[in-house]
């Protein structure tokens, strides 16, 4: 089924971690590469509104979601999001069933902030200039498929986010990204971060074994 997912105030909070700690944690035996600059590959916690989609002709409520995810390169040579966790509330568990791993946490975004209490999520934030993607624009821009595991199999989805807008967004004191710890991340120090007002999330559902 095709699935329509307009995407509202999506913040990404990003450290650039070297290739090699990286690479590791990707699936053995698919030809996954980070995409690296200078040797560094970037990870993000990913927070934003999902809006008004559709899956096919059925209507999806509205709903918060925070991800951590890395860019990657595929078998193919696309490029590609690999996404470490989901978290969405109670709502976006319908996602299950189409072969998405949900863990269920209550999410609030709006412009400007962010709060996940239960996965160490809060931050307030500015948004700021234009921002000059540079060496990330690959990995930011052009995605053509999303890879998770569930239940230890690797999964595909066919499709990517179009139409972000990147802007800096300036983080305030205190800003913390819980899930960012598991990949061994400091919450407190992300490199940057980046804000979309608006995106589009295209993209075919189940997602698949590969």
């Amino acid at each position: 089924m095709r699935l329509r997912q307009p995407i509202h105030d999506l913040l990404l909070a990003a450290w650039r971690v070297e290739a090699g700690q990286i690479a590791p944690r990707l699936p053995d035996g698919f030809g996954f590469e980070p995409i690296a600059h200078d040797g560094y590959a970037l990870v993000a916690v990913a927070c934003f509104r999902n809006r008004l989609a559709r899956l096919g002709l059925l209507p999806v409520p509205p709903y918060g979601e925070v991800d951590v995810r890395t860019f990657v390169v595929d078998r193919e040579g696309a490029p590609a999001v690999f996404v470490f966790e989901f978290f969405v509330p109670a709502v976006g568990l319908a996602a299950a069933p189409f072969g998405v791993p949900v863990q269920v946490a209550r999410i609030g975004v709006s412009r400007g902030q962010v709060s996940a209490p239960k996965i160490g999520v809060s931050a307030e934030y500015g948004v700021g200039d234009p921002a000059e993607l540079g060496d990330l624009g690959r990995a930011l821009s052009s995605p053509t498929s999303a890879y998770w595991l569930k239940n230890g199999r690797l999964r595909r989805m066919p499709g990517g986010y179009e139409g972000a807008s990147w802007r800096r967004a300036e983080l305030n004191a205190g800003a913390r990204f819980g899930p960012a710890a598991r990949l061994g991340l400091e919450p407190e120090r992300p490199d940057f971060a980046l804000y979309a007002e608006r995106a589009e999330l295209r993209a075919t559902l189940p997602a698949r074994p590969v």
